[in-house]
């Protein structure tokens, strides 16, 4: 009898309507009534025991890789190796999410992404308390659904969509690694819709704003005021130092962006105003927004001064909406959107950008003059 031999459009189209498995010459293919397809090796390891070790899912993994990996595996069990067993063992010293925790923020996150602290922070505060001592191979779909569930009941949708998807991440690091089976955020969907923010603050808001920031520290106020004439993100504003400023341009450096690369920003005549009022109060410190509890560094955190702003205000607004604000009037009174581009360093995906390679400098400060000065009548 002919052996069967796996094809691609089978592999594909194979349905079926109870769990079961197809193999070729020790290759299986395990298809369940979901839909979802699985590769196993069946192999006897040097003690003669069957034995039958995961080796993917599919499409992920498709049929041509299932098979060098196969082959991968069947020379492991050729020189007395286990697969299954080393496996196992592996798996051994992760055995809670608080160890598969520990090791993605180490191993992944803080080498790898500059938000890093942001999954810190999530782990902290809605998966370990739930599921620190849980043995990372006891999480199932169910209990990641139940989790952001919780989340969601607590009014923080968006909090349950960033924590949903570090799950999702979080155990593809230890799926890679063969720390795991599976991932078991597979198949869940977001459980909130996200619509882009529009929020920004009209000109009346603007007059508003600027008056009641005469009830904060100086510094403060500064900070708040500074955000406004340059559009930039709260993380690089608190960080300047007078070192970054060179006459009216401002260089922010790669590593405070998040886009990854340096930034220059034009100061306009009333943000440098700010910059040279900080630096006659404060003489001898680097920084531009020094910090007044911790002497010698810079202000890390705006704590409670946005809930005493929008008190007095008597709107709502965010830090961030802000920059929106910035961008939105900017184009108000006539900056182009190639400015506004740069102004806020975002990424130009166009083919243009790619030939165009002027640096736009002398249009950059002029619009950011322009905008100093809107504000400034606004403001009166």
């Amino acid at each position: 009898m002919r052996a069967f031999r796996f094809t691609e459009p089978f592999v594909r189209k194979v349905k079926t309507d109870r769990q079961k498995e197809v193999c070729e010459d020790g290759l299986c293919l395990r298809i369940y009534p979901s839909g979802r397809k699985a590769w196993f090796l069946a192999y006897r390891n040097a003690a003669g025991r069957f034995r039958k070790i995961k080796l993917g899912l599919y499409p992920s993994l498709n049929l041509k890789n299932a098979r060098r990996l196969a082959l991968v595996r069947r020379a492991e069990i050729a020189e007395g190796r286990d697969p299954q067993e080393e496996r196992q063992e592996a798996k051994a010293p992760m055995q809670t999410f608080a160890d598969l925790a520990a090791l993605y923020i180490s191993d992944y996150a803080r080498p790898n992404k500059r938000t890093w602290k942001d999954d810190q922070r999530i782990i902290r505060k809605d998966l370990l308390p739930a599921w620190g001592r849980v043995p990372t191979n006891k999480i199932r779909r169910k209990d990641v659904a139940a989790r952001v569930q919780t989340i969601m009941k607590r009014g923080a949708p968006v909090q349950a969509n960033r924590t949903l998807a570090l799950i999702g991440k979080i155990f593809a690091f230890a799926l890679e690694r063969e720390l795991v089976d599976v991932n078991p955020r597979v198949g869940l969907s977001l459980p909130a819709k996200e619509e882009p923010r529009s929020r920004f603050l009209s000109v009346e808001e603007i007059q508003v704003f600027w008056e009641k920031l005469d009830g904060l520290t100086p510094v403060m106020a500064s900070i708040y005021r500074f955000l406004l004439l340059t559009g930039q993100r709260c993380k690089p504003v608190l960080s300047i130092r007078h070192e970054d400023i060179s006459g009216d341009i401002w260089t922010v450096p790669s590593d405070l962006m998040k886009s990854g690369r340096t930034h220059r920003v034009f100061l306009s005549p009333q943000a440098l105003t700010i910059v040279c009022e900080n630096q006659a109060r404060f003489p001898e410190n680097p920084w531009v927004f020094p910090s007044w509890r911790k002497p010698g560094e810079p202000v890390q955190n705006m704590g409670k001064s946005l809930d005493q702003l929008q008190n007095a205000c008597g709107f709502h607004f965010t830090r961030h909406d802000l920059r929106r604000t910035c961008a939105t009037h900017m184009a108000r009174i006539g900056c182009p959107r190639h400015i506004l581009t740069q102004v806020l360093d975002h990424a130009d995906h166009s083919v243009t950008s790619i030939y165009d390679r002027y640096s736009y400098d002398d249009e950059l400060r002029e619009w950011m003059g322009k905008w100093g000065a809107e504000v400034a009548r606004v403001v009166g």
